[in-house]
């Protein structure tokens, strides 16, 4: 089966939404009062009279009268001629018509010309920042189980292709990401979507199209090629990294290896610490989902950690469900 992540670009892009609201608003009050002044009103019955001509009127009056003059009455010869008029009168008309098209044109760029007069730069501005907001990173905020796309049942979006781009759009605001895959490697030698297999609280990048974890300290890079964050020099076999120092040293009884050793206000690491303390010890780097909610009257967390997914998962029950 196939996996999709939720993904959410509002925390990274709050300024950016905020500036394109307003710049809508602005753009908006410019055209309003573009289209309440006296010159966009002679503009319009300048463009609403370039649809007629004293010459389309007369054809058109010609043409009324040689149809009023049809009748079953006249012989089939009278009535014959009159229909070759009537259809030439029509192809005139429809010249005429075609004269017109231009001074229509001209007309109608004058009128929009004067509605969007003053909007250029507010035009370039939102553009550009609907393009930041489309590019910004995003949040993943949760990853489902989605429909195999290979599979036909009769449906005509199960054709026996890929169907990943429709059911991406089906479930909205989602992202296909294989559960084998890491590094921009399937384990199994499939198709490694997007480098590394989403969890909770992890990157979505839409230019690199690609998910990773979050920026584990300052000084850590990202690998273009796997996605993941790379010390700025390997470690020596088993060691933590201290960002203070910017080196590799050893610390007892790390829980996992993606596990960051520090001294903060902590994030939930296995038992409730009052967050008002500065506590050293191991911190997972994706904030546990209940987090929030632990508290001395309720200190144990509905969340274990995934090492294999640096992620949080739901605790199984003694039958092994969810």
């Amino acid at each position: 089966m196939a996996h999709y992540a939720k993904i959410s670009n509002a925390e990274f892009t709050v300024s950016e939404r905020a500036r394109l609201l307003e710049a809508e608003q602005e753009r908006n009050v410019i055209i309003e009062n573009n289209i309440s002044s006296q010159e966009y009103e002679d503009l319009k019955d300048i463009y609403d009279n370039t649809f007629t001509s004293p010459t389309l009127e007369t054809l058109q009056s010609e043409l009324d009268e040689l149809q009023s003059q049809l009748s079953p009455n006249y012989p089939e010869e009278k009535n014959e001629q009159l229909l070759e008029d009537i259809s030439d009168k029509l192809a005139e008309i429809d010249a005429e018509k075609k004269a017109l098209v231009p001074a229509q044109e001209e007309a109608l760029a004058n009128l929009n010309a004067k509605e969007f007069e003053g909007t250029s730069d507010l035009d370039e501005e939102i553009d550009s920042l609907n393009e930041t907001i489309k590019n910004a990173l995003c949040r993943v905020t949760d990853v489902i189980t989605g429909v195999d796309e290979y599979t036909s049942n009769g449906n005509e979006y199960f054709d026996g292709n890929d169907n990943t781009e429709y059911w991406e759009s089906e479930y909205e605001n989602s992202k296909r990401t294989s559960y084998n895959t890491k590094a921009g490697v399937h384990k199994n030698g499939g198709t490694p979507f997007r480098k590394n297999y989403a969890g909770i609280g992890h990157i979505y990048d839409p230019v690199r199209d690609a998910f990773y974890s979050e920026q584990p300290y300052a000084s850590w890079v990202l690998n273009e090629d796997t996605c993941t964050w790379e010390a700025p020099e390997p470690p020596p076999g088993e060691a933590v990294w201290n960002e203070k120092t910017l080196e590799w040293v050893d610390y007892p009884n790390k829980p996992f290896k993606s596990w960051i050793h520090d001294t903060k206000k902590p994030s939930w690491n296995g038992d409730y610490i009052n967050n008002n303390e500065l506590t050293e010890g191991w911190y997972a780097p994706v904030k546990c989902p209940d987090e929030e909610s632990l508290n001395e009257e309720n200190p144990i967390s509905m969340y274990v950690w995934d090492e294999n997914n640096i992620s949080w998962k739901i605790k199984e029950d003694k039958d092994g469900s969810e």
